[in-house]
C-alpha cells in the first residue's frame, strides 16, 4: 500500500484526502464526475493533481464527499 503524503504540517494533501474520502465512501471516479457534471478525465486530473478544482467544482465535489469546498484549497 503506497504511502500518504504529507504537508509541511503532517497533514494530507487535498487531493489525497479527495481519494480517501471518494473510496471510503464506495464511489468510483467515474461516479463522481457524473455527479459534480465534469468529464471522467477531468476528474481523473484533479486527483492525480495535474488539474487545479475551480471553485465551483470543490463546491459540487464537497457535497458528494460531505466535505468542506475549502478543504481542497488548504496546504
Amino acid at each position: 500500500m503506497p504511502r500518504k503524503r504529507k504537508n509541511r504540517r503532517g497533514e494530507m494533501k487535498p487531493r489525497e484526502k479527495i481519494i480517501n474520502r471518494r473510496k471510503e465512501k464506495g464511489l468510483t471516479s467515474k461516479r463522481v464526475s457524473e455527479l459534480i457534471g465534469i468529464t471522467q478525465g477531468g476528474y481523473s486530473h484533479i486527483e492525480s493533481g495535474s488539474r487545479n478544482l475551480t471553485v465551483p467544482v470543490a463546491k459540487r465535489l464537497a457535497k458528494v464527499l460531505d466535505m468542506h469546498w475549502t478543504e481542497f484549497f488548504e496546504d
